[in-house]
């Protein structure tokens, strides 16, 4: 499980001991893997992408130490079978970026941002020409929205 820690500088903290923000990433990346998207707040989201890519990454590589890595990090052997089976076919061909984090606006009771994360379909390519309009559509978008 070595492989699967990150520089202290790139890690965020959360408010929580290092032991329950481990079992809560744990924790999302299962279901992740097992339901293909949930909705978390946006800086989980973009933590909790590093570690859904690299067990995509052990999945492609389908090694028994591989799996080993990933069922030591994965919570449900189901999520395990999931990755290695059907998530290791669905990116043979892709290097990196299996998941999208889509900002669903803001939760009700603290305005924290909220943002649901999934992992790609594998006809999918990112297409950052949804996330950015131009001037024109800004202000179109703008007098829908009033």
């Amino acid at each position: 499980m070595s492989s699967l820690r990150l520089p202290s500088h790139t890690r965020r903290k959360f408010s929580r001991p290092a032991s329950q923000r481990r079992l809560m990433f744990r924790t999302l990346a299962t279901n992740l893997v097992i339901h293909g998207q949930i909705q978390t707040t946006v800086p989980k989201a973009k933590e909790l992408r590093r570690f859904v890519d690299k067990m995509v990454t052990l999945g492609k590589e389908g090694t028994r130490a591989a799996r080993s890595q990933a069922r030591a990090f994965l919570t449900t052997d189901d999520a395990v079978n999931k990755l290695f089976l059907e998530y290791a076919d669905r990116f043979r061909h892709r290097n990196g970026g299996y998941t999208r984090i889509r900002p669903m606006g803001y939760r009700e009771g603290d305005k924290a941002p909220v943002a649901v994360i999934e992992i790609l379909r594998d006809d999918e390519k990112m297409d950052y020409k949804d996330y950015f309009v131009s001037g024109e559509e800004s202000q179109l978008l703008s007098l829908i929205k009033e």
